[in-house]
């Protein structure tokens, strides 16, 4: 028998050290236009080092060929430098580096062909996969072609370095579609009876040898041939098709033919019932001249018994995928006896030089690949034997799977309901019946070619129906793999400096977290509260208040509450939970009441430009926005931004520390600054408790919370990973972060800790995470010159792109798709009697304001005077010519472009209706009376990330199948379901004002246990 480590020298005189491939596997990680990146050669590098060759993923002869979005480009000449880079990185390593090349033909999906492009394949008929269109026919001179493009993408293959070269002629791509009858319904010299459909595939091998022969003269190179030797479509090939094909090939002179199965000792997959291997079947049948060349086996080969068994059946090579994915160094490790995992997770991506995209496709396998290892590591537990129904609903209807079950294994399993996926002809459900039957379970079991969703859907009944039997729990939900999420802390007894039982920990010390000390405290709950700064910490000042005692001093007291509820949901998608938007907007106002009523001394502003007494000047509270400016009328706006808010000026930090006095003056707080919560405490299925390190000793202090932990850790925008994981938006754009709270380390406070934590002992985190990157206007997006004001907007191209109304955040989208993320907003001297007319919201200047108020400063986002004006001039935030032409010309624009947009928009202002965007007529204001000004708007920055551990109303949290954790609570940013997708400009101040109140619920929920 042929073993793995037997040395082999090919037909063309190319020796390999030893018998085994790594198998061609799609990463889909080459750019846009098929160029491969540093970390693909490091990829292969890496898995180099034992095998005697590698195949390298499909190279696409043709743009119109990418069958999968990353896919690697063969098609041009720019190919062959970073191509040379992989095939010198095999080298180098020992292996022998070929080359895969192939055109995918029907199987390119509409979204993957290059703009006005369609897919082609021999005959009009579309394939039988989901997403998959009809193609065009190709004509022969389009045949003639493509055969000629192989020969040159085999000529570029040379040119970079490779060794050889293997022909994919399998998996239902081009080259097998002229071969098989459902896809190749010619009537010329290229289709009808089966000698004219082979004469595709083998013209390819034809030009493939001409090329080495023209490049290389009889220097060795190899050619290999990958097939398929079976295919579910009717008519398709079957295996005595594919004897005939083989048969010609092996007149060719070729090195290898490469099966392409999901087993390597695979039997037929349209003739369940004939139980010979196609390998076998083969052997058997070949002629002399077939058996000279070497047949190479694939699938499934993860452990040493897998491929002696594949040798043992006849063939003289294998090739290893996902095996050599996992472990790189697979075949020294099966050599020496080693334990090979088959499965890895994505935290080992890394080490293991495993692309990010890689990991998109093996990811799902990984998970069933260690449910089976420890599975077999621990015996099963005994069955209460019995007969157990499964339901689940299919494509088709629903399927009941029953199982019948005596103490230690399956006596029978039926699976009902119509299994009618496309290009499956044999019966999906009664085939995975009897795997499982014949596996005595779901491990190793494989699905059924072409149904693979309907049986995985019986794989897993089966295993609920397994884990009724035996009484074990088992989860319906999986947590995703978390990049992000660091290992879990081990302390050893000897760091332990202090040990403190209490009654509640509290994680953070911001707003969310001073209101939840202040409330559990005066619940009488003892408290320590942990903050990795110095003190409490806190910024701005502005606060939605819905209703109550405050706003009823403005008239502010009568909004419908529920009206503004449905609003905020829609903002957010319906990505968020009702519950905690309701109860927050009906119940805010008193709890902002209990908030100030620790500074009782507070001045409280008559209107935002009211005198303010000089006993007061340093710290007062303003109504935004009061009164309203005269035109407008946020009832009658597509986006209303509801007049509810306030703000501490300067900034709310007397009023945080005023309620952090409060709750040290209960007698039941032990605030611990500079220490850092690592690890959260578990017993059962209970949170109990905290281990801190405190910076300044570097050691540990382990607090038993008897009620309760909440975390109250804000948001992770300072965390580059987590914002990439969530919201890769941000960084594709260009995005900053802007933050200056720091800690007693000097890093930034707001790294996603809450989120660490929770994640850590199983917590649930909300998906559809929303940045807060609303655009206030100015050169830096975060107010200046007019604000968002929705003055005429025009990208570089000089071209008009949005209805300029929208807010800050939706400005803020349609910035970041204009070229190179920038626009200007363009203005004349008329803005004055303009801002009147301008929606009192995020970012925008809606008062003329000249007036000096006794120590009451303009709000630079609302009110603006001819004084700051000049001084954003001067500053050179607002542009200034007395002709357009001359501040064109001062812009990053095509001048001409722009100059004709001006005028299409004042000749719409003019008729009084926009018929380009829509735009209101209140707001359509013509730009021709000089002097004219313009702002330079780039992308914003982002404030904070709001997305947290899955919450409700109560500030509980929630494990992956959505039970409540017991003992654990959330506030502020650290809390989920509260804003979601985007951040919503229906009030100012959410954020702080959710914060506030959803930490008063959770201080007085936890101290009470509720």
């Amino acid at each position: 028998m042929t073993t793995a480590f037997e040395q082999l020298t090919l037909a063309s005189g190319v020796t390999l050290k030893n018998r085994v491939f790594m198998a061609p596997m799609t990463t889909q990680s080459a750019d846009e236009n098929g160029f491969v990146n540093d970390e693909l050669v490091t990829y292969y590098r890496e898995r180099a080092k034992d095998v005697g060759a590698i195949v390298v993923e499909c190279g696409y002869v043709q743009r119109n060929g990418m069958a999968f979005p990353g896919g690697v480009g063969l098609s041009t000449d720019d190919h062959i430098a970073g191509l040379a880079k992989i095939a010198e990185a095999i080298k180098q390593q020992g292996s022998v580096p070929i080359m895969q090349i192939y055109h995918g033909g029907r199987m390119v999906r509409p979204e993957l062909l290059p703009d006005g492009s369609v897919a082609i394949a021999p005959s009009a008929i579309a394939a039988c996969r989901h997403g998959c269109v009809e193609p065009k026919a190709l004509t022969v001179d389009e045949i003639d072609q493509l055969i000629v493009d192989f020969g040159l993408a085999t000529e570029r293959a040379i040119k970079a370095g490779f060794a050889g070269v293997e022909i994919h002629g399998a998996n239902t791509y081009l080259i097998q579609q002229f071969f098989s009858p459902h896809s190749n319904r010619r009537d010329d010299q290229w289709g009808g009876d089966i000698e004219k459909r082979a004469r595709f595939p083998l013209a390819i091998v034809d030009v493939v040898k001409s090329t080495v022969k023209k490049c290389l003269g009889d220097k060795p190179f190899v050619v290999g041939y990958r097939f398929s030797p079976e295919e579910l479509e009717k008519p398709g090939i079957n295996y005595d098709d594919t004897l005939f094909l083989l048969e010609k090939l092996a007149h060719k002179g070729l090195d290898y033919l490469h099966f392409s199965t999901g087993q390597a000792v695979q039997t037929s997959i349209i003739d369940l019932h004939d139980k010979q291997p196609l390998i076998d079947k083969l052997i058997q049948n070949r002629s002399e001249t077939l058996a000279k060349i070497p047949v190479m086996g694939v699938g499934s080969i993860k452990q040493a018994k897998d491929l002696d068994n594949a040798f043992a059946h006849g063939f003289d090579l294998v090739s290893i995928g996902k095996a050599i994915i996992v472990e790189p160094r697979w075949l020294q490790k099966i050599k020496n006896g080693e334990e090979v995992l088959n499965f890895m997770h994505i935290e080992d991506c890394k080490a293991r030089h495993v692309p990010e995209t890689v990991w998109d496709i093996i990811g799902p396998s990984m998970e069933k690949e260690e449910k089976s290892y420890l599975n077999k590591q621990a015996p099963r537990k005994e069955f209460v034997p019995g007969t157990y129904v499964e339901r689940f609903a299919d494509f088709h209807g629903m399927v009941h799977v029953e199982v019948t079950l005596d103490r230690v294994s399956i006596q029978k399993i039926d699976v009902t309901g119509k299994s009618l996926a496309p290009g499956v002809t044999i019966d999906a459900f009664t085939e995975m019946a009897r795997r499982i039957k014949e596996k005595d379970g779901t491990d190793d079991v494989d699905v059924v070619s072409g149904a693979t969703e309907s049986c995985q859907s019986v794989l897993e009944a089966v295993d609920r129906i397994i884990a009724k039997a035996t009484g074990t729990k088992m989860s319906k939900n999986k947590l995703p793999e978390l990049p992000w999420l660091p290992d879990e802390l081990s302390v050893d007894e000897s760091q332990i400096e202090e040990n403190i039982e209490t009654d509640v920990v509290i994680v953070g010390c911001g707003v969310a977290g001073t209101c939840a000390v202040r409330a559990a405290a005066e619940e009488g709950a003892k408290v320590v509260v942990i903050e990795k700064a110095d003190s409490p910490q806190c910024r701005s000042g502005e606060y939605a208040i819905i209703n109550g005692k405050v706003q009823a001093r403005w008239g502010r007291d009568n909004f419908n509450v529920d009206e503004m509820v449905d609003r905020f949901m829609r903002e957010c998608s319906y990505r968020i939970k009702r519950p905690i938007v309701s109860r927050w907007a009906k119940n805010c106002a008193d709890v902002f009441d209990w908030f100030i009523s620790a500074k009782p001394d507070m001045w409280i502003c008559e209107t935002q430009r009211s005198p303010v007494p000089d006993e007061h000047a340093d710290f007062f509270l303003e109504p935004m926005e009061h009164p309203l400016p005269p035109h407008y009328n946020y009832k009658n706006e597509d986006y209303p931004t509801y007049p509810t808010s306030v703000h501490f000026v300067p900034s709310q930090a007397p009023m945080i520390n005023a309620n952090f006095q409060k709750a040290l003056d209960t007698g039941n707080v032990d605030a611990r600054f500079g220490h850092f919560v690592e690890k959260l405490l578990k017993d059962g299925d209970k949170v109990t408790g905290v281990i801190a390190r405190n910076a300044a000793t570097g050691k540990y202090v382990r607090i038993i919370a008897k009620r309760g932990v909440v975390l109250a850790t804000g948001d992770y925008g300072s965390n580059k990973k987590m914002v990439d994981h969530y919201c890769p938006e941000i960084s594709e754009s260009g995005v900053k972060n802007i933050w200056l709270n720091r800690d007693v380390e000097g890093n930034l406070t707001n790294t996603g800790d809450g989120h660490k934590l929770g994640a850590q002992i199983g917590a649930r985190i909300q998906q559809h995470h929303a940045p807060m990157t609303h655009n206030m206007g100015g050169p830096f997006g975060m107010a200046g010159g007019l604000g968002n004001n929705p003055f005429l907007f025009l990208n570089k191209h000089g071209k008009r792109f949005m209805n300029e109304e929208v807010p800050g955040q939706q400005l803020e989208n349609q910035i970041e798709m204009q070229p190179d993320n920038i626009c200007y907003q363009l203005f004349d001297n008329q803005w004055r009697e303009q801002l009147a007319y301008m929606p009192a919201a995020h970012g925008t200047v809606s008062y003329y304001d000249n007036d000096e108020v006794k120590n009451h400063p303009k709000c630079s986002l609302s009110h603006i005077g001819d004084k700051e004006f000049q001084h954003e001039v001067d500053e050179g935030n607002v542009l200034v010519a007395d002709t357009l032409p001359e501040l064109l010309a001062q812009l990053d624009i095509d001048q001409e472009t722009a100059l004709k947009s001006i005028e299409r928009y004042n000749q719409l202002a003019q008729a009084g209706y926009d018929e380009d965007f829509a735009k209101s007529p209140s707001r359509l204001f013509a730009i021709n009376q000089g002097p004219f000004y313009a702002v330079r708007f780039v992308t914003t920055t982002m404030l904070t990330c709001l997305g947290g551990l899955e919450s409700d109303e109560d500030s509980h949290t929630y494990d992956v199948d959505r039970n409540v954790i017991k003992g654990l609570y959330v506030a502020g940013n650290v809390q989920g379901n509260r804003v979601a997708v985007e951040y919503p400009i229906c009030m100012k101040g959410v954020s702080h004002s959710m914060a506030m109140f959803y930490g008063y619920v959770a201080g007085k929920n936890c101290a009470n246990q509720i």
